[in-house]
């Protein structure tokens, strides 16, 4: 079955760029990882690890690295990333992003009435379900601090509408923090990133909180 058929939206990778080549190391540093017992041992084959991550995770940032029909792939490698190095736990996280170009304020035309501070509950019109369940799937960067995630939802003033997601007690795959401690080289993560496998998300509630920042609440079911 293709994932894609839920829900990511297609029209999210009509126009999608190819993944680094980079994507064809995987299950071989998987493999090894695996068979590896403490984060000392993994020294040995760290700097190459760092690479391949900057090259495939930190450089989505610059619309490179891998994308989003490839990015579950790399779901093995930063679980057994995070099994060695150790996750925090987190009350909450957020990811702030804007919506895709393809209906970019799709928020703000829906709910022209909606006040700072108004919450819409269990929100049905598939226009605005379809494309924030796309957004909120799948393997991603969140973080455990609000103020970083408006940073993001805030990055590259455009003309789309912005939000934060949120979710309570993440399951969290890899944790930048602990894989940082003592790190020195190029980084393939920031401070304060978690990254989760959102499964099957479904939109709690939308909260408008600024004049331009809409506040989504999300589970995963």
């Amino acid at each position: 079955m293709n994932r894609y058929a839920m829900p990511v939206h297609q029209k999210s990778i009509e126009k999608d760029f190819e993944s680094h080549a980079l994507i064809s190391e995987i299950p071989r540093l998987v493999a090894t990882i695996k068979a590896i017992k403490t984060k000392k041992e993994l020294s040995k084959i760290k700097d190459e690890l760092n690479h391949i991550l900057f090259e495939l995770w930190f450089s989505i940032n610059f619309s490179s690295g891998i994308n989003l029909r490839d990015r579950e792939k790399l779901y093995p490698l930063f679980k057994e990333v995070g099994r060695l190095f150790g996750v925090g736990s987190y009350p909450f996280a957020y990811r702030g992003v804007r919506l895709s170009d393809w209906d970019a304020n799709a928020l703000s035309e829906t709910y022209t009435d909606l006040e700072i501070g108004d919450i819409i509950y269990n929100p049905k019109e598939p226009r605005i379900v379809d494309h924030l369940e796309g957004l909120a799937y799948g393997l991603r960067s969140w973080t455990p601090i609000l103020s970083g995630a408006e940073s993001w939802a805030s990055y590259r003033k455009r003309h789309k509408d912005k939000l934060i997601f949120q979710i309570s007690n993440p399951e969290v795959v890899l944790d930048a923090n602990e894989y940082l401690k003592d790190f020195k080289g190029i980084s393939p993560f920031d401070w304060n990133e978690i990254i989760l496998f959102i499964k099957n998300p479904k939109i709690v509630s939308i909260e408008k909180t600024e004049d331009d920042l809409f506040l989504v609440k999300i589970k995963d079911n």
